[in-house]
């Protein structure tokens, strides 16, 4: 049976998570450096050990990224292995961005400076400055070639107001 301060809790955490998902990371267990986004966070984000996540500076966790900390298909052994459990760390090093819907498994690193593309699923170590995507991720191209690659796909209006954007959009994408 939950009890009040149970109820309670649940709830705080629950609009903290909705109005400033950084400190609910924090307050959860979650290691966040400076500078960090996470877009739109649910009850399940950081998993049930979310105290073995470790999070950079100025890094950008996508909606709807996992980070699982556990390794559930134990299960399996458990007739024969009551107390069998597997465990690990998921580590995001500096100016990392995380793609939608990404999935990020026990004993990931992702080293500095790396994208993962959205919907990847991530296991071992992901080399700094590069580009990952896929399922499983695998390695797609360094940085400076991806900043090669897209440059002629570059907008600037980041520095406009809403409406100005708005036109500056149109008038590229659709006039």
């Amino acid at each position: 049976m939950v009890t009040l301060n149970q109820l309670i809790h649940k709830i705080y955490l629950y609009f903290l998570m909705k109005r400033n998902p950084i400190k609910f990371a924090v307050v959860i267990g979650v290691k966040v450096g400076r500078n960090c986004r996470i877009i739109r966070p649910n009850s399940g984000t950081f998993g049930s050990e979310p105290y073995l996540v470790d999070i950079g500076d100025n890094v950008t966790v996508a909606k709807g990224v996992e980070f699982i900390t556990h390794d559930g298909s134990l299960q399996l052994f458990r007739a024969k292995e009551p107390l069998i459990e597997l465990f690990d760390k998921v580590t995001i090093g500096d100016n990392v961005f995380v793609g939608v819907n990404s999935v990020l498994l026990p004993g990931t690193t992702i080293q500095n400076n790396v994208i993962v593309g959205a919907g990847s699923i991530v296991k071992g170590i992901l080399e700094e400055n590069s580009v990952y995507a896929g399922v499983p991720a695998k390695y797609i191209c360094s940085l400076d070639e991806f900043l090669t690659r897209n440059r002629s796909r570059f907008s600037y209006f980041r520095d406009l107001n809403a409406e100005d954007k708005r036109k500056a959009i149109i008038e590229r994408f659709i006039s």
